[in-house]
């Protein structure tokens, strides 16, 4: 167990799994943070009220975690890929339609996407890392990736700021679909087969 406790967290990037679910659940954490930053904003900015703006906020969180259930089902049935590549469509999808509208009801429809997006993203990514890694390694894996996607959660929505004041609201959907392509071109260029095995990873003596 000595070999298992020096391994380094750089590590998990040399495997094309977990390259995929660090990437994935960076984009999905990096999209949805922005997106709910700054729903809010665009809902004021639109001259909704704040009972409004709270039930949009509380829509998005039953999108986040309302489906969690079923997309995990789901995640085992069709397979992490498939689940990964909804959510990327969900959150594209979201991001999309916050900014592009000043009528309620799209707006919370992009909000909630983005909630259902990051979740069926996320929960994926995460049944992708479990089945990557043994016991002994799992935790610092999935500690790996909280922190990358933290960094997302912080960096994204402090870097939209300037790009909406420069830009105007569009930019939300410009960056949140941009966020999604590199998580979705691994995918891609993955095999099924690839993403959706169990642990091939050599037990250390």
């Amino acid at each position: 167990m000595g070999r298992a406790t020096a391994m380094s967290a750089l590590s998990f990037f040399r495997d094309p799994r977990l390259q995929v679910a660090f990437a994935a659940s960076f984009a999905a954490q990096g999209n949805m943070s922005m997106i709910m930053a700054f729903t809010s904003l665009a809902l004021e900015h639109h001259g909704h009220p704040l009972p409004a703006i709270s039930l949009a906020v509380a829509i998005h969180v039953v999108g986040m975690f309302g489906f969690s259930l079923p997309l995990g089902w789901l995640a085992d049935r069709a397979g992490r890929r498939a689940v990964m590549l909804l959510g990327f469509l969900f959150l594209a999808g979201g991001a999309i339609l916050v900014p592009a509208t000043s009528r309620y009801w799209i707006i919370v429809t992009g909000t909630f996407l983005v909630g259902l997006g990051w979740s069926a993203a996320t929960m994926a990514a995460t049944a992708v890392i479990a089945d990557a890694t043994h016991t002994f390694e799992r935790g610092r894996a999935i500690g790996t990736n909280d922190t990358a996607s933290a960094a997302a959660a912080f960096g994204l929505p402090l870097l939209a700021g300037p790009a909406v004041e420069l830009v105007g609201l569009p930019a939300l959907g410009i960056v949140g679909v941009a966020l999604i392509v590199p998580p979705v071109v691994l995918l891609l260029t993955r095999s099924k087969e690839t993403i959706n095995t169990s642990p091939s990873r050599t037990v250390p003596a």
